[in-house]
């Protein structure tokens, strides 16, 4: 309250500005549900939608005034994203006009807008490190209490989504009762795993910098996290959970050296517990069953017992996917089933860059082509979701997006590998557990914006790029700078 007093006697504008951008992070977590308002022809009006033009007018006039220009304080990387916003709304604009169901192409445009936005906003505001301390902090509130109302949700029934309260969706395994999945304020669980799997990249990154949480605070919250991700049963999250996860540990016990090997144990053994919790009926039940049959076995009153643990009804990947086609014996690539759905729309997404020549087939099309084509065996909808953001985004924009996203991801791996060789060579464990940390984060995104049908909306991803590109520059793109130097002054 202070730094808002101090504020807005210096600047009423500014104090106003981030007020505004705190509500909007504040709602973006709320979704359809605070404040909702049905207008006709447009769909449901809700408070992010609200505070977002809101916060987008007070920007403007804060730039006005200051007369400062985004271009050109910005870096290369930062550039390039600009380009590829500037890209995919104008792509997704001219897309209107070729777009196969014009209804549905509007409404993937329409929540593109406030999407892109949003996240250009954090871009710029975020900047500043006091702002950016002030929407982490709020973050960070909303995760817990989204968190909390989660595992209420597992135990207890949804409360505002009740979706998943019958006894079909009750598959959570804790001890030997069954629960639900949760889903709070997302339209399914794979996006309510999503935001939590993002935000602990997230958090597991900023325990590494300088005025981190502790690293008991950290190590609940990745116990918490594991567990409500164990109850969504979002296989390629908790891939990318447990990606992050062991880098961290690395990334901690590099820097800290044995000062962390307390609190990495620790979290050990809370992550064991929360696996043999969902695993109980799989391990403890079959060894103590397994003892009482040998123990007859041992008495003579029956053959000698097999201990078979695991969950017997789970399947392989590999029977997933491919099934053998009765009358050639050939294996098959699956019509239904999660895996096998997925790996078809992506085929998909690639049949249609490449059908289009590179030049992409316009926004929503490819969902529009996959649901005309009956890509998979999927209910009666007029699109199907490719399940995979990236997929999506190469299919509906072609090289126009394809080449601002791989000269970002070339001038993100480049000079995270710089600063890992920099590091490395001056001996400093703590920018290379960092650097390392930051890769790791990196190569989850893949795997999380997979896990939703489409990961657009889901606002947390564009909390967590933002923040790649912000802490990219700030702790990064300067390691890089210095390793440029020490060249120059060697030579």
């Amino acid at each position: 309250m202070n730094y808002f007093a101090k504020q807005w006697r210096q600047d009423k504008l500014h104090c106003a500005l981030v007020i505004c951008w705190l509500l909007t992070v504040a709602a973006s977590f709320f979704g359809s549900y605070l404040l909702p308002i049905v207008v006709p022809g447009v769909g449901t009006w809700f408070a992010f939608r609200t505070m977002l033009p809101l916060t987008a007018i007070l920007y403007i006039a804060y730039t006005i005034r200051t007369r400062t220009c985004f271009w050109k304080d910005s870096t290369v990387l930062e550039k390039w994203v600009y380009i590829l916003i500037a890209v995919m709304l104008l792509y997704s604009g001219v897309s209107l006009f070729r777009a196969i169901d014009i209804g549905y192409t509007f409404r993937v445009f329409f929540n593109l807008c406030f999407d892109l936005c949003f996240f250009f906003l954090f871009l710029r505001l975020c900047r500043d490190r006091e702002i950016r301390k002030l929407t982490m902090t709020v973050c960070f509130a909303l995760l817990i209490i989204v968190m909390v109302m989660g595992a209420y949700e597992i135990f207890c029934g949804g409360i505002f989504n009740t979706r998943y309260d019958s006894a079909r969706y009750k598959d959570f395994k804790f001890f030997l009762l069954d629960f639900q999945y949760p889903v709070v304020f997302y339209g399914n669980t794979n996006d309510y795993a999503i935001l939590l799997t993002f935000l602990y990249s997230l958090f597991a990154l900023s325990s590494l910098q300088d005025g981190n949480p502790h690293r008991w605070i950290v190590g609940l919250l990745t116990a918490a996290t594991y567990f409500l991700l164990l109850a969504c049963s979002s296989r390629l999250c908790l891939f990318a959970f447990f990606l992050v996860f062991w880098v961290q540990v690395v990334a901690w016990l590099l820097k800290e050296k044995r000062a962390a090997l307390r609190s990495v144990i620790a979290i050990c053994l809370c992550l064991c517990c929360v696996w043999l919790s969902n695993q109980w009926r799989f391990t403890v039940v079959p060894i103590q069953t397994y003892v009482e049959e040998y123990q007859e076995y041992r008495a003579g009153n029956r053959e000698k017992p097999t201990l078979v643990l695991g969950d017997p009804n789970k399947s392989s990947i590999g029977s997933q996917l491919f099934s053998t086609n009765k009358e050639s014996g050939k294996q098959e690539l699956r019509k239904e089933g999660s895996a096998a759905f997925r790996t078809r729309l992506v085929l998909h997404a690639l049949d249609c860059f490449t059908e289009s020549y590179g030049l992409g087939v316009g926004l929503g099309n490819t969902e529009t082509l996959a649901a005309q084509r009956r890509v998979v065996n999927w209910p009666d909808n007029s699109q199907f979701s490719l399940h995979c953001f990236g997929a999506r985004v190469i299919a509906d924009y072609g090289v126009f997006a394809l080449i601002p996203l791989c000269v970002i991801a070339f001038l993100l791996l480049k000079q995270l590998f710089v600063a890992m060789q920099y590091a490395l060579k001056k001996e400093d464990w703590s920018q290379f557990a960092y650097a390392l940390l930051f890769l790791a984060v990196l190569l989850s995104y893949p795997f999380v914006s997979t896990a939703s049908s489409d990961a657009q909306d889901n606002l947390p991803m564009w909390i967590y790029l933002g923040l790649v590109v912000i802490w990219y520059v700030e702790n990064l793109y300067s390691a890089c700078d210095l390793a440029c130097c020490d060249e120059a002054n060697e030579n």
